[in-house]
């Protein structure tokens, strides 16, 4: 599966969010942390989680779409599996900024990807890691 560059442009480090609004389509990568094969958002991810409610905070008409993304391996025969399971990590990061910070459901879509939009090479460990990846994209501003 070829890798998918031509969105490079349009990631941004997360921490600039803060300077200026975010232009509608930036992607940032957040570090989100859940255990294998689990959709449970792990106490590790506590900053980047914050740092997105305070981002929407900031920006009380942001609207953001969190995207998951796994790597293309799986221990099953499930050709969905990975699919599956993108889609449980995305709602649970959306489900933990409604519970914990009082983000309005409204403004957070969620959306799995599983292995379909992958960054880097699937057949090392190092590029497998890549792939898996949580991601905010700006809706609307």
């Amino acid at each position: 599966m070829p890798f998918n560059n031509e969105m490079h442009h349009y990631h941004i480090q997360f921490d600039t969010m803060f300077s200026n609004i975010p232009d509608i389509g930036a992607i940032a990568v957040l570090d989100v942390f859940f255990d294998s094969d689990k959709s449970i958002v792990k106490n590790e991810s506590d900053n980047a989680m914050l740092n997105v409610a305070t981002l929407m905070k900031v920006y009380p008409g942001m609207e953001i779409e969190v995207r998951d993304h796994t790597d293309a391996s799986n221990g099953t025969k499930d050709p969905n599996y990975n699919q599956k399971l993108s889609e449980k990590r995305a709602q649970a990061v959306k489900d933990y900024l409604q519970s914990k910070y009082n983000i309005s459901s409204n403004r957070i879509q969620s959306k799995g990807y599983g292995d379909i939009m992958p960054i880097d090479d699937n057949s090392t460990e190092e590029g497998r890691a890549r792939n898996r990846r949580t991601e905010i994209r700006i809706v609307k501003q």
